[in-house]
């Protein structure tokens, strides 16, 4: 024991003069002469080394020799009891019987002669005790303490996956079933994965949005949101729900005088396309709408028909024009007179005329002026013969008529021709001749002839 204690002295002077008293420092002490007194503790603290080195010296060999099959032990461990408490022990106390507190010397060296049974185990073993923890902290209680004041009992396994990586849950859907993946992780103790939950994405920025569904044939539609798809939700209405046409159709005005015109207008609605006639406006028309410029010269009838995208029509419609016709208007003259005109026979008579609204003209007299007449107007030449009364009749195109007339005067010598025979030979008969008058007018001039009476002129044959 004194040995140990010694050995332990010498490690700490050992490292007291590395520390302190180097080389240069004990030459330097020695220099220097006012360090006298600390030269004579260095030199007496020297000696107590070369001591207790000694010392050490015979400990060692003298010590109780080690097994040969067995190293030289180091010092590692203390003693947890005993009278070496606290001491420092050999590592392996088992394989010693003990430890030497008695030896004896020959000339052949020292040799133990008493040993201190040690007891190298702590002094719970055989105890039950549980296990170290595993990473989720679990333990197991199935061991006991050994000699060296461990658990024999192992830590149980970690939970299976314990620490492989995971993704964490899956987000909740958004409106369109939408969802986002969680984030990296690893298995826990309890099996859950450490990645956080996805967050639900949010929705497409269409949807809901108003739309409108394709038009169909007559161009209706239905109103819908985008889904979420991106396709709008409402659905094209069928050809059926096509409303019929309707056409209103009118002429203005109504009623004009030849030669002026008037102005057709229709007006449709859900048509696709129309078609007039009559009156020389056959085609078809604008289905929208708008109005057509007519004159026509008799009263017509004109119509129109439209019909829809699907084939529905309005019905025909119809707007009559009524077109009248003035009465003609007329302006005869001879010699530009309206008379009456007195004129000598065989003078000429300078006929003339001027109409209005005149379809057709037609002369009469005694006298040389009769027969068709050209419109509107015309002339001619006659001589004048007799006395007469000159019409020209004229007529519109509807057959009404309006007429002028100039008297002529012819003054001439009266004079009579030849007697004619006498109607018998006796008893009172006639004759006659013609004669003009002074307004050469003809006339026939009669007288009595053979008024005598007849008498008897038989005649006897006698005897000569």
């Amino acid at each position: 024991m004194f040995f140990v204690s010694v050995k332990k002295k010498i490690r700490l002077l050992s490292i007291y003069w590395k520390r302190k008293f180097s080389f240069a420092h004990f030459f330097s002490s020695l220099v220097n002469r006012k360090n006298a007194k600390r030269y004579a503790f260095v030199a007496g603290l020297f000696f107590l080394v070369i001591a207790s080195a000694t010392s050490l010296f015979f400990y060692q060999q003298f010590r109780t020799p080690e097994s040969s099959s067995s190293p030289e032990v180091g010092f590692s461990s203390l003693s947890p009891s005993g009278s070496l408490g606290g001491e420092i022990l050999p590592a392996s106390c088992e394989s010693n019987p003990g430890h030497c507190i008695q030896s004896s010397c020959d000339k052949n060296g020292c040799y133990c002669t008493a040993y201190e049974v040690v007891n190298c185990c702590v002094p719970n073993q055989g105890q039950a005790c549980t296990s170290s923890a595993n990473a989720c902290g679990q333990t197991q209680s199935n061991g006991s303490i050994q000699c060296n004041g461990s658990c024999s009992s192992t830590p149980p396994a970690n939970p299976p996956g314990y620490g492989n990586a995971c993704t964490g849950a899956t987000s909740s859907p958004n409106a369109c079933g939408q969802t986002s993946p969680g984030g990296a992780g690893s298995i826990q103790c309890n099996g859950s994965c450490s990645g956080a939950t996805g967050s639900t994405p949010a929705n497409p920025p269409w949807l809901g949005v108003g739309c409108s569904s394709a038009a169909n044939a007559c161009g209706q539609t239905n109103s819908g949101t985008y889904n979420c798809a991106g396709t709008c939700s409402a659905s094209t209405p069928p050809n059926s729900a096509c409303p019929a046409p309707t056409l209103a159709f009118s002429a203005n005005p109504v009623t004009i005088v030849s030669g002026n015109s008037s102005t057709l207008t229709w007006t449709p609605t859900n048509a696709a396309s129309c078609w007039a006639w009559g009156g020389g406006i056959d085609g078809w028309k604008t289905p929208t709408g708008g109005n057509q410029v007519v004159s026509p010269a008799t009263t017509t009838t004109y119509f129109m028909e439209c019909w829809n995208s699907t084939s529905v029509s309005s019905g025909v419609k119809q707007a009559a024009v009524n077109v009248t016709v003035p009465i003609p208007t007329v302006d005869l003259k001879i010699n530009g007179s309206n008379g009456p005109l007195n004129l000598t026979q065989g003078a000429t008579k300078n006929i003339s005329w001027t109409t209005a609204n005149a379809a057709s003209c037609t002369a009469s007299s005694s006298d040389g002026f009769s027969g068709s007449k050209s419109v509107p107007t015309g002339e001619e030449s006659v001589i004048a013969n007799v006395t007469s009364n000159h019409t020209l009749t004229c007529l519109n195109s509807l057959g009404n008529g309006n007429s002028d007339s100039v008297q002529v005067n012819v003054s001439c010598s009266q004079s009579c021709g030849s007697w004619s025979n006498c109607s018998v030979a006796c008893g009172g008969g006639t004759q006659t001749r013609s004669c003009t008058n002074t307004s050469c007018l003809p006339y026939i001039d009669t007288q009595d002839c053979n008024t005598s009476a007849c008498g008897d002129y038989n005649w006897k044959e006698v005897a000569p």
